[in-house]
């Protein structure tokens, strides 16, 4: 009975043997997964945290980009602002320093009265500022009809089919501002 439950003994220890074995085997292989699954969340993690910092450096830079661009921006439509402001200053001021006394100024208006006299018909009527009626009647005599218009300098004339010239200094101004903008904008760049 001994050798037989000596026997029983064997096997019993033959089997624990095999499980523990197994049993070892089993956990091995769960280490292995486990640090397997470890390795591949810690690369997920990384792979995460890669692309959220390139996210956020993406949206910095486009930020700044943007801020930059828009103070650019900003700064041109200033500088513009102010150019304008300018070239129109000089404008106003070109425009109030003719004198109506000067001789250039009267050959002018002699020449664009007598000039466009001839362009219109019946009844006449030129419209000039104050201080220039004495010097227009001068010029037109009894062709044309001389009153008071709200006008810097020149003249606009009507005739009484409707035709209407405009010769006044605003309106010829107005005309050439572009040309006047852009020598301005090289004397003062």
């Amino acid at each position: 009975m001994v050798i037989q439950m000596n026997g029983a003994q064997n096997i019993k220890n033959k089997i624990l043997e095999e499980a523990k074995i197994e049993a070892d085997k089993i956990l091995a292989e769960a280490k292995l997964e486990e640090d397997k699954i470890a390795s591949n969340n810690k690369k997920e993690e990384e792979n995460y945290t890669k692309k959220r910092e390139d996210e956020i450096e993406k949206a910095v830079k486009l930020f700044k980009d943007k801020t930059l661009a828009q103070a650019r921006l900003k700064a041109k439509r200033d500088y513009l602002d102010e150019r304008e402001t300018i070239i129109e200053k000089y404008i106003k001021e070109g425009i109030k320093s003719i004198s109506s006394s000067s001789k250039d100024y009267q050959e002018y208006m002699k020449k664009i009265l007598t000039k466009n006299i001839k362009l219109l018909s019946g009844e006449i009527t030129v419209f000039c500022n104050k201080s220039d009626q004495p010097l227009v009647k001068k010029i037109v005599g009894d062709e044309a009809k001389v009153e008071t218009a709200r006008i810097t300098g020149g003249v606009t004339m009507e005739d009484s089919t409707g035709v209407k010239i405009d010769e006044s200094i605003e309106s010829k101004v107005e005309r050439v501002k572009d040309t006047l903008r852009q020598k301005i904008v090289k004397s003062i760049e």
